[in-house]
């Protein structure tokens, strides 16, 4: 009576194999299996559509976007830390600015000027001189011919040929009033570097001047018989000619013992 319950436990339920009448049935279940999974297949790959391919101007697009947004972050740390040096800058030049009013009300109005560069020349100062003619200071105070000749020694980094000054210290070396004498070593230096037709026409201007001078002076009579206005209006006629040719002998020598440098 034992074996017949131990065959009900154990047993397996009947295989069903195919037969000739059930084959298309089992065909059926075969083909629903594969179309299932080929639908799971289906959905596990992406679709992919025109949209999704990515074009080269988009991706050029994104890495210069990326390019753009990375020193970003740089930019907003500078600006953030600007302030701060603007600040300290701006104190500074406040605290500057607060010394010199100071300095400036206390301070005499030489010391607070520049101080100007020695005069180590040798010659007087034409700019300095207020007792200059109006004519000697025709163009502007720094730019009259004296001042012009005197920044040659002055200051040669800084001079400039001008044609127009150097014609007026020829026109005029003839000239006590215009030329005093306290600037006429000046004018000398200057000529005396003159080369070219300048300097030809200065030394023959020298000589003619020189030799108007050695023409006979009218003898003590008819000095005598002039009248004592004649007398009185030659007298300064007389000084100019002497100071002419005592400066054109001096120049002339100049001009013959020294070499020529300037235009």
């Amino acid at each position: 009576m034992a074996t017949p319950e131990l065959s009900r436990t154990t047993s397996r339920p009947p295989v069903s194999r195919p037969t000739p009448g059930n084959l298309s049935g089992t065909v059926l279940v075969h083909d629903q299996v594969k179309l299932k999974s080929k639908e799971r297949r289906k959905k596990d790959v992406p679709v992919i559509t025109e949209d999704s391919i990515p074009d080269e101007t988009s991706q050029k697009e994104n890495k210069i976007k990326k390019r753009k947004r990375e020193p970003q972050s740089t930019a907003d740390e500078d600006i953030e830390v600007a302030p701060a040096s603007e600040k300290k800058t701006k104190k500074k030049k406040l605290r500057l600015a607060a010394e010199a009013e100071s300095n400036s009300a206390t301070a005499p109005d030489d010391i607070v000027q520049h101080k100007k560069r020695k005069n180590k020349t040798g010659f007087p100062d034409p700019n300095e001189d207020a007792s200059l003619p109006e004519q000697s200071q025709k163009y502007a105070p720094k730019q009259s011919g004296l001042a012009y000749a005197f920044l040659q020694f002055h200051r040669p980094k800084k001079w400039k040929f001008n044609k127009a000054r150097q014609n007026w210290l020829i026109r005029n070396i003839w000239s006590s009033h215009l030329i005093p004498d306290t600037h006429l070593a000046l004018v000398y230096g200057y000529l005396a570097k003159v080369q070219g037709g300048v300097r030809e026409s200065l030394l023959l201007s020298c000589r003619t001047a020189l030799d108007k001078s050695n023409v006979e002076e009218p003898s003590n009579d008819k000095a005598a018989s002039t009248d004592t206005t004649a007398v009185s209006t030659a007298a300064p006629e007389a000084a100019i000619e002497n100071a002419k040719e005592t400066r054109a002998r001096a120049l002339m020598d100049i001009l013959e013992s020294s070499p020529a440098t300037t235009s």
